[in-house]
């Protein structure tokens, strides 16, 4: 009987080994073309509009928001098309989506290209359509930057950079519009000044959203990073700054399986190495500096591309002599993230180019859905980059 169990529990071992090497497969990328969309639309998110389950992507051109839905057979619907219009006018400088009346279904903030900047939201109404609500005016050169639900009300807020900047102040000033109601907001909160980027994440592991600010100054090539954490409803603590040595930081996301957000970004000292700031609190960085070759024009990307159940890091780019490839940052059972390099052309270099992470084909590998705009024709092709294993 021990002689059975032994050889069970050998074959049980060998199984789990064998499942492990699986996973840890060796991805490259095919490119597949999908179809394509005339009239220079400019797609810039992913949501799931009709809530059946399934990424949806959203675009705008003029003055209207174009959703194109993935239906249930694996196609896309007909484009479609919401005019959005402002007492200002003004074609729509860019759009965010998040739940800004506590329905449960996605709602869209619009900012319109006008002098000060508006904002409008529109309603999802459920039945593919979208309702205007209500227009805003924020500050003359302000921005939205993030949309979260930052107070815990179930209602969306959102994030500004101002770069109205009075006399004197060389950085932009970083402001909260926290929800009072269904589309109705208290007056901005100042949150800080920097001219780099804000972070959404769970910097303390407590479940709710907290925001970080990456800062460079003018003045000197200072870098920082200061977390703001969330007590309670939209109440935030100022952790201090943490100085950064020639850090750019460019991704924020949960990389080391301890449910709290980590940054991710690269050395900015000629060398352009991939670094991971592995979050230990909300004022204590552990710093990682990985290698890869593909750090120009990069891009990167979160998901499961090697479908092992755990998140990676993908790492799109170019090398010094032009060679396109990627670097994945494949997540471990112990937290790490071990980089594996291959070569691909993902065409990083032109600005119309927008790239979205999701398992398109449903194989448990994270894909690349990538957009690309001629600008003489504006025609808009869409393209299937699937992640294969080799």
């Amino acid at each position: 009987m021990k002689k059975y169990s032994l050889i069970l529990v050998i074959a049980l071992i060998l199984g789990a080994m064998q499942s492990g090497i699986l996973a840890q497969c060796n991805i490259n990328f095919q490119n597949i073309p999908i179809t394509s969309f005339e009239g220079g639309i400019s797609f810039r998110n992913t949501v799931d509009f009709n809530g059946d389950g399934l990424t949806d992507f959203s675009g705008h051109v003029g003055n209207r928001i174009v959703v194109v839905e993935r239906l249930p057979d694996g196609g896309l619907s007909a484009p479609l098309s919401f005019p959005v219009t402002t007492p200002l006018g003004g074609s729509i400088y860019l759009h965010y989506w998040g739940d800004f009346n506590a329905d449960g279904r996605p709602d869209v903030l619009v900012q319109h290209a006008t002098n000060p900047t508006t904002i409008t939201i529109l309603f999802n109404n459920g039945n593919n359509g979208l309702v205007p609500a209500t227009s805003t005016q924020l500050g003359i050169f302000e921005n939205v930057n993030n949309v979260a639900d930052l107070n815990g009300d179930g209602v969306a807020d959102f994030v500004t950079i101002d770069y109205n900047r009075p006399i004197g102040v060389d950085e932009n000033s970083w402001y909260v519009y926290l929800s009072n109601g269904i589309a109705s907001y208290l007056p901005r909160q100042f949150l800080h000044q920097s001219n780099g980027n804000t972070f959404v994440g769970d910097f303390d592991g407590d479940r709710k959203l907290d925001l970080a600010v990456f800062r460079i100054t003018n003045k000197q090539d200072r870098r920082g990073l200061r977390v703001f954490t969330n007590f309670v409803g939209g109440n935030f603590k100022d952790n201090g700054e943490t100085r950064l040595s020639n850090l750019n930081a460019y991704i924020a996301a949960e990389l080391s399986g301890d449910n709290k957000t980590d940054i991710f970004g690269t050395t900015s000292n000629g060398t352009l190495q991939p670094t991971l700031m592995r979050t230990e609190s909300p004022s204590k960085w552990s710093q990682i500096v990985y290698n890869s070759v593909y750090q120009g024009n990069a891009r990167y990307f979160v998901g499961d591309f090697n479908a092992d159940g755990r998140r990676d890091l993908l790492q799109t780019g170019v090398t010094f002599q032009g060679v396109g490839g990627f670097t994945l940052f494949a997540g471990q059972a112990n937290g790490n993230l071990v980089p594996l390099s291959n070569s691909y052309n993902f065409n990083n270099y032109s600005d119309v180019i927008w790239n979205f992470a999701t398992d398109y084909d449903f194989d448990g590998k994270t894909d690349i859905i990538k957009f690309t705009t001629d600008r003489n024709t504006l025609v808009t092709q869409m393209d299937f980059v699937k992640t294969v294993c080799q």
